[in-house]
C-alpha cells in the first residue's frame, strides 16, 4: 500500500508543478499531461485506500494518517472532476497542492499495518458515515479557503493596479465568490450531517452524546463560523472580502481539528 501512495504522490507532483507554473506565469505543461498524471495518481490512491480497508477489515478512516489520506483523496477527486467538466481548471490547479500536502503528511505519519482499534470502531455504519461526512465537509471548506485566499490576494493586486499580474493566474473575483459560497454551503450541510451522525453514534457507543472533547468543540466552532457566514450572506448580503475572511478563520478551526486529533482529543483520540 505504501508503495502505491508514494507512486501516487509522484503523479500528484505534476499537478503541484503546474500550480507553480500558473502562479508564476510561466509556460504551462500541456493539459493532457497534467490530467493523465493527476488521474493516474488518483487511481493509485484509490487502490491504496481499498487495500488498507481490506488489511484492517474496516473503512480506513479511523486513524489520523488515514483521515489525511482520505482528505487528500477527496481533494484530488474534486480536481479531477473540475478537469473533466472543463470548468475552473485554473482554480483546480490551486487546490491540487492541498491534495498533495494532505496525502504527503498521511504517508509520512506512522501507520500500523493492522489497527488494534478495528473492533472498537466497527460494527456500526454510523461511524464511517460520520467520519466520511466530516471529511467531505472539510474538503468543501478547504476549497472555500482557497477561494478566499485567491480573492484577498487578487483584490489586493487590483487595488494596487497590477491588472496584468492577475490575468490568467486566477479566476475572476465573482467566480471565486461563487465557488466559495457553493462550497461553503455544501460543506455546511455535510458537516451538519456528520455532527448529527456522530452524536447518535456516540450515544449508542458510550451512552453519552456530548463529551466536551476539544475536537468536538473545534468542530462546533467550525459549524457556527460557517452558519454565521451563510446567515449573513442571505440576510445582509455579505460576500466578497467579508466571506473570504470568514473562510480563512474557519480554516483555522479545521486545521486544529486535524492536527490536534491525536494529541488533544479524549474520545476522538481513540479513533485518531
Amino acid at each position: 500500500m505504501q508503495e502505491l501512495l508514494v507512486l501516487s504522490l509522484a503523479f500528484y507532483l505534476v499537478g503541484l508543478i503546474q500550480a507553480g507554473l500558473v502562479f508564476f506565469q510561466k509556460p504551462r505543461l500541456p493539459f493532457a499531461i497534467t490530467f493523465v498524471c493527476s488521474l493516474s495518481g488518483f487511481v493509485l490512491h484509490t487502490i491504496a485506500l481499498i487495500i488498507r480497508g481490506k488489511q484492517v477489515e474496516r473503512c480506513p478512516i479511523a486513524l489520523q494518517p488515514e483521515l489525511l489520506l482520505f482528505l487528500g483523496w477527496s481533494l484530488a477527486a474534486y480536481c479531477i472532476a473540475a478537469f473533466i467538466w472543463n470548468r475552473n481548471q485554473v482554480f483546480a490547479n490551486y487546490v491540487f497542492p492541498l491534495a498533495f500536502l494532505s496525502t504527503l503528511i498521511g504517508v509520512i505519519l506512522p501507520l500500523p499495518p493492522v489497527s488494534p482499534l478495528g473492533l472498537r470502531v466497527g460494527g456500526s455504519l454510523l461511524f464511517p458515515i460520520h467520519v466520511s461526512m466530516v471529511i467531505f465537509a472539510y474538503t468543501a471548506f478547504f476549497i472555500t479557503f482557497v477561494t478566499g485566499l485567491i480573492y484577498l490576494f487578487q483584490e489586493r493586486q487590483l487595488k494596487q493596479k497590477r491588472f496584468k499580474s492577475t490575468l490568467g493566474r486566477f479566476p475572476a473575483l465573482d467566480t471565486c465568490d461563487s465557488i466559495g459560497y457553493s462550497s461553503m454551503t455544501i460543506g455546511f450541510i455535510l458537516l451538519t450531517l456528520g455532527i448529527m451522525t456522530g452524536i447518535v453514534w456516540s450515544g449508542q457507543r458510550y451512552g453519552v452524546y456530548w463529551h466536551g472533547d476539544p475536537i468536538e468543540i473545534a468542530t462546533m466552532l467550525t459549524w457556527v463560523n460557517y452558519m454565521f457566514m451563510i446567515h449573513y450572506r442571505v440576510t445582509a448580503g455579505w460576500r466578497g472580502r467579508r466571506a473570504a475572511i470568514v473562510s480563512v478563520v474557519g480554516f483555522t478551526f479545521i486545521i486544529f481539528s486535524l492536527v490536534g486529533l491525536k494529541y488533544l482529543g479524549r474520545v476522538h483520540v481513540s479513533v485518531g
